[in-house]
C-alpha cells in the first residue's frame, strides 16, 4: 500500500511535501509494530497501554491419568495437576 501511495505522490509531484512524507512515515507498519514481535512484548505493551492483568494460577489438585508407554506398550498412570487461572473482578472494575 505504501508503495501505491507514493508512487501516487510521485505521480503528482508531491513527494518533497510534508504532508505526504508524513503520510508515508505512517504507513510504515513495520516502524509501529516492530516492538511488537514476541508475545512478552505484547503482553508488556498490553499491560502499559490497556492495564492489562495477568490471572492468578490457583493449584485445585491432582489427578491420574493412564499415558502409554511406548517402549513397553502398557498404560502407565501419571500424576497430572490441575490449576484454574483467576483475574480478581474487583481489581478490573477499579481499573475501568
Amino acid at each position: 500500500m505504501k508503495s501505491h501511495v507514493q508512487n501516487f505522490l510521485a505521480a503528482k509531484n508531491l513527494l518533497d511535501d510534508i504532508a505526504s512524507q508524513n503520510l508515508l512515515e505512517s504507513l510504515e507498519l513495520n516502524a509501529t509494530f516492530g516492538n511488537l514481535k514476541t508475545l512478552e512484548k505484547q503482553i508488556e505493551a498490553f499491560k502499559n497501554v490497556f492495564g492489562y492483568m495477568e490471572p492468578t494460577e490457583y493449584p485445585l489438585g491432582t489427578r491420574l491419568v493412564s499415558r502409554l508407554d511406548k517402549e513397553s506398550c502398557s498404560f502407565v498412570q501419571k500424576q497430572v495437576y490441575e490449576t484454574c487461572q483467576y483475574v480478581p473482578v474487583i481489581d478490573v472494575l477499579t481499573h475501568v
